[in-house]
């Protein structure tokens, strides 16, 4: 319950942030360097310790693609997170959370 309380403690202050940089006008590249830079910097290093819980991830991704579309999804996750040339290149915050997992099995194995 404990890493549940750090994980709440984490998306209250990304609320914050949010708050902060939504009347801003910035351009989708500019909100998609917010979310990479300000606001899932605050779950990566509790994330490479802890388990993250599904409800926490899908709170997060409510979240940030709320901000980052002002509402609905104007297009799917999965072509916001692609890495074509000329494309917004998101963070797929599963992925992220599962490749800092990842991680730790390098130090496991020296």
């Amino acid at each position: 319950m404990l890493y549940l309380k750090n994980f709440t403690e984490k998306l209250d202050k990304i609320k914050k942030l949010i708050n902060i940089w939504s009347p801003r006008g910035l351009s989708l590249y500019g909100m998609v360097t917010i979310i990479k830079s300000l606001l899932l910097l605050r779950v990566v290093y509790i994330s490479s310790l802890l388990p993250t819980p599904e409800n926490i991830i899908k709170e997060l991704n409510h979240l940030v693609y709320n901000f980052l579309w002002k509402g609905k999804d104007k297009i799917t996750r999965k072509f916001a997170i692609n890495d074509y040339e000329g494309d917004i290149k998101m963070v797929g915050i599963e992925s992220m959370i599962k490749s800092l997992h990842l991680a730790w099995l390098k130090d496991l194995w020296r």
